[in-house]
């Protein structure tokens, strides 16, 4: 929570100099590489150092810098926008744990599937953000 907390400062800060689009991409490349330590290393100590850098890059991050660019490629329509993405980030919230029900069992090697699956849909997740960045920047959207 903490690591989080810093993020959001930092990532403000961070914004304002570099481009959104390489900001979310390069948040989601190392929480994404932080989720794969994870799984291929599911220790105590690995899980404590990593669940600081997806604070960091994941939770503090990750949400401010897609809302910011939303709000650029919809500047008349910003608090549609954000209610949306905000109904997009709940409705994962409560769909996560309802999936993950399906995978776990009475097995650690259950909880590693569930993070596999995280690992999957954050890898999905950067191959679109590439793609949409290709088009920001081949067609100069914002």
């Amino acid at each position: 929570a903490i690591s989080s907390l810093i993020s959001v400062f930092i990532t403000s800060t961070v914004v304002r100099k570099v481009h959104p689009f390489k900001v979310l991409l390069t948040y989601s490349i190392v929480a994404a590489a932080m989720l794969a330590v994870m799984v291929v290393h599911p220790t105590p100590t690995i899980a404590r150092l990593t669940s600081i850098a997806i604070g960091f890059f994941a939770a503090g991050g990750i949400w401010q810098v897609g809302l910011t660019i939303l709000s650029r490629y919809f500047p008349l329509e910003k608090g549609r926008v954000t209610g949306y993405y905000s109904f997009a980030a709940a409705l994962t919230y409560f769909v996560g744990p309802i999936v993950s029900t399906f995978i776990l069992d009475d097995t650690a090697a259950s909880l590693v599937h569930v993070f596999v699956l995280d690992v999957a849909v954050s890898v999905l997740g950067i191959i679109v953000m590439i793609i949409l960045a290709v088009r920001c920047f081949k067609y100069k959207f914002i």
